[in-house]
């Protein structure tokens, strides 16, 4: 500051009371005490007032836009439904509150219904009940999916069957059974070199 300087340059017995004063008197912002004398002042100075002026202009429009982007939509929306539907009584709203419980009951049911569906379906599939269950979840096209599943996973354990099988009999299809009329388990078991 001016002062720190002239003082470093005066000689210590200098009296600068003088020209503390006359430095202090300079200061337009020392004699500023109330909101009024500092509007004052800004009023008279551009500089201030235009910097003034762009802050709150950028402060103004960062708070509009906030506004805009989170609260007006949802009052927009309480204004639109209070336009579109008068007030409602409270025989109208215990209505629509049961219609509500009605359907989420109905909707319940459906679930609890295919489940026991799909359970039923994976039986006959021979697939585990848990995919099932977990298919419920997807609705009705979900029993088009267990059938695909189904169809599929019998038709992987086939081939895998048949391709062992024919393994084990040196690549050869399996012979069918010949049927004598008459078996005899001793004669049977006298074929196996263990016994």
């Amino acid at each position: 500051m001016l002062i720190d300087e002239i003082k470093k340059i005066a000689r210590d017995d200098a009296d600068i009371t003088g020209i503390e004063k006359m430095i202090g008197d300079l200061d337009p912002l020392k004699n500023l005490k109330t909101k009024e004398d500092a509007l004052a002042f800004i009023e008279r100075n551009q500089v201030f007032k235009q910097a003034l002026d762009f802050e709150t202009t950028k402060r103004v429009d960062n708070a509009l836009n906030k506004f805009q982007t989170e609260k007006l939509p949802t009052i927009l929306e309480e204004r639109l439904a209070e336009a579109q539907s008068p007030k409602e009584t409270p025989e109208q709203k215990a209505l629509r509150d049961m219609q509500a419980k009605l359907k989420a009951m109905e909707e319940k049911e459906a679930f609890l219904q295919r489940k026991d569906t799909f359970r039923a379906k994976a039986k006959e599939l021979e697939l585990d009940e848990d995919i099932a269950e977990r298919l419920a979840n997807y609705g009705d096209q979900a029993l088009e999916t267990l059938e695909f599943l189904g169809d599929k996973i019998k038709g992987k354990v086939s081939s895998s069957v048949e391709a062992e099988i024919k393994n084990r009999l040196g690549g050869q299809a399996p012979k069918k059974a010949e049927d004598s009329g008459d078996f005899d388990i001793n004669k049977e078991m006298s074929k196996f070199s263990y016994l």
